[in-house]
């Protein structure tokens, strides 16, 4: 997380594990959540995502249904935390 955003997580939580490719591959994609984070800088290769922004949680759903939201793995992971913090 530090080298992809510049923030390092404060002590990492399981929130599920994905099959991204399901009938295609057999990998597991295991998800981590922090309720903190420590801001450290910019990130080391800024040209890895286009845009990183806070966004509130309470928008994720809008976001995923507009397809601003596209990522298998970050949906998935962001709707069951949605569902778990203000469901």
């Amino acid at each position: 997380m530090l080298e992809e955003t510049g923030w390092r997580p404060g002590p990492l939580e399981h929130l599920l594990t994905v099959e991204p490719a399901n009938g295609i591959t057999d990998s597991l994609h295991h998800v981590y959540w922090s309720r903190s984070a420590e801001y450290l800088g910019p990130p080391e290769d800024d040209a890895e995502s286009q845009r990183r922004e806070w966004v509130p949680l309470e928008r994720i759903p809008e976001l995923v249904v507009k397809g601003e939201l596209r990522a298998a793995n970050s949906a998935s992971a962001l709707l069951l935390l949605h569902h778990l913090c203000l469901g």
